[in-house]
């Protein structure tokens, strides 16, 4: 006696493909999320501390650039950078970058920069000056990945697309 089974995956595909589609846009949709929460982040930090054109900046080295006008804050966007991803950044500052990693940089012959040498405040001016790091993208990701609140978007937005 022969046995004969036959099955018919076709819904069973049909329900994976249309999974994949969800868990897709809710990837993309998550990425968006993320961004935005990222950006939230690095626009707080950007304007934590304040001080005029002329005066010191109150942040160290090392620390998030304290806001002169608000224009590197109110630069930070966001945008789909793909069908399943996101960024966030700067949109058109020149300087934006310098701060973030440092480096070297032209001023303007009229810059004045002040430095610590030996327990003396010594003031200069330099065409070509050398920028420390003043990050304020990376430590804003990193607080929102670590606190896991990044997770938690995904989570959140990957849940809805399994049971829709």
């Amino acid at each position: 006696m022969d046995v004969e089974v036959s099955i018919d995956d076709g819904e069973w595909s049909r329900a994976l493909d249309a999974l994949l589609v969800r868990v897709e846009v809710a990837t993309g949709d998550a990425s968006m999320a993320a961004a935005e929460l990222i950006k939230t982040y690095t626009q707080a930090n950007l304007t934590e501390r304040s001080h005029s054109s002329l005066t010191f900046s109150p942040s160290d080295w090392g620390e998030s650039p304290a806001m002169v006008s608000g224009a590197l804050a109110a630069s930070i966007d966001t945008a789909e950078s793909g069908p399943m991803s996101a960024i966030v950044g700067p949109t058109d500052l020149r300087y934006a970058r310098i701060q973030e990693l440092g480096g070297d940089m032209h001023g303007h012959p009229m810059m004045v920069f002040h430095k610590m040498f030996r327990g003396h405040l010594h003031e200069f001016r330099r065409v070509f000056v050398h920028l420390d790091e003043r990050p304020y993208l990376a430590p804003a990701t990193r607080f929102a990945v670590d606190s896991g609140e990044v997770r938690d978007i995904y989570v959140e937005y990957w849940a809805a697309a399994i049971e829709g």
